[in-house]
C-alpha cells in the first residue's frame, strides 16, 4: 500500500509512493517548495502539488484503494478521488463527492451540525450553495473519477 499519490510535472503520469519535499531558492526568486513522490529519493518524481492525495486505507468495489485530498499550506489539494455509493441499496439512491482530509470544525451531514472533524470525509455537491460533509461509508464505493484535471 503506497500512502501518497500525484502526477508527475514532466508528463503527467500518475506515480504512487512516499511524500518529500525539498525547497529552493535563488537569489532572484522566493523560496518555492518542490513536492516529490516514489520509493526513495532517487526512485521519484516531482509531482504536481495540486494533484497530490493520501490513501484512506478504505477501498471501492474493485479492490481499489481510494485516496483523498488534503490540504498544503492553507488550500485544499485536488487529487482525491470522485467517488459513488448507493445511500440505501435498496432504493437505489446514488449520492457521491470528493475525498477529502480534514482536522478543524465542518457542518457534517444534512442537518450542518458543526462538529470538530479528523479525517477523511466526502464534500458533496461542491461549489454550490448545498454543499455539505459526510462521513465516507465503508461499503459499496465505486471511485468514478478524481478531482485532479491537469492544471496548476
Amino acid at each position: 500500500m503506497n500512502p501518497y499519490r500525484a502526477n508527475r510535472i514532466d508528463n503527467g503520469e500518475v506515480v504512487e509512493g512516499y511524500l518529500g519535499v525539498e525547497k529552493h531558492r535563488t537569489p532572484e526568486t522566493p523560496e518555492k517548495k518542490l513536492f516529490y513522490v516514489g520509493e526513495d529519493r532517487e526512485n521519484s518524481h516531482f509531482v504536481h502539488p495540486a494533484s497530490l492525495a493520501q490513501n484512506t486505507t478504505v477501498k471501492d468495489i474493485k479492490d481499489k484503494y481510494i485516496f483523498g485530498s488534503f490540504e498544503i499550506d492553507g488550500e485544499m489539494s485536488r487529487g482525491g478521488d470522485e467517488v459513488q455509493y448507493y445511500y440505501d441499496i435498496d432504493s437505489k439512491a446514488v449520492f457521491g463527492g470528493f475525498v477529502e482530509y480534514h482536522d478543524k470544525i465542518l457542518e457534517i451531514g444534512w442537518e450542518h451540525d458543526e462538529t470538530r472533524f479528523v479525517g477523511f470525509v466526502l464534500r458533496c455537491c461542491p461549489n454550490t450553495n448545498e454543499e455539505y460533509f459526510v462521513t465516507i461509508p465503508e461499503e459499496n464505493l465505486k471511485i468514478i473519477g478524481t478531482q485532479w484535471k491537469g492544471t496548476g
